[in-house]
């Protein structure tokens, strides 16, 4: 049986360049809910972008910050885009699944690598001398893990990927009735 806080929110999970921002707008549109970003939500309550985060206090006081930022979200009928790094937080990650629906925008490796540019330049908590490759072989099995539904993003098509998460989330929704 599905929780009804299940139901109150979609949170995105996923590598960068996964599509969680431009998926998740067509979303929140879709359902006529609010879209949340939790990276802009750092970035504000800091008053630094990410990359200036990650620089100044290094990878692991950026993931305590993170989680600490994650742990502040609350409400109703939102799609809530997190950055890619959220995974590496359990407590963040059972708060973001005891309010809302997890989904897994899963990317396949060799489209994420073309699609991403600059990882500093994103603010990608990725360790020195790793690379996409390295980090997604890192990440993939805790996404897997919290996930409630792992939805296969392929192509260029946003909009094609936000109705394919519409449809494997509402058909997941349906399972509780």
């Amino acid at each position: 049986m599905i929780r009804d806080s299940k139901r109150q929110n979609v949170t995105l999970i996923g590598m960068p360049g996964s599509g969680k921002t431009t998926v998740g707008q067509h979303l929140a549109r879709h359902w006529g809910w609010t879209f949340f970003d939790t990276d802009h939500f750092i970035e504000r309550g800091e008053g630094k972008t990410l990359e200036q985060i990650i620089d100044e206090q290094g990878h692991a006081a950026f993931l305590k910050v993170e989680a600490s930022y994650i742990g502040r979200v609350a409400g109703q009928r939102q799609v809530i885009s997190t950055g890619g790094s959220v995974v590496y937080d359990d407590t963040a990650m059972r708060h973001l699944l005891g309010l809302s629906t997890v989904v897994y925008l899963d990317v396949p490796l060799p489209e994420l690598e073309r699609r991403l540019g600059s990882l500093k330049a994103r603010g990608v908590v990725i360790a020195p001398g790793m690379n996409v490759a390295d980090l997604w072989r890192e990440r993939h099995p805790l996404y897997q893990r919290y996930a409630d539904v792992d939805v296969a993003c392929t192509g260029d098509d946003a909009e094609a990927s936000g109705r394919e998460v519409i449809q494997s989330v509402e058909q997941w929704w349906s399972k509780a009735n």
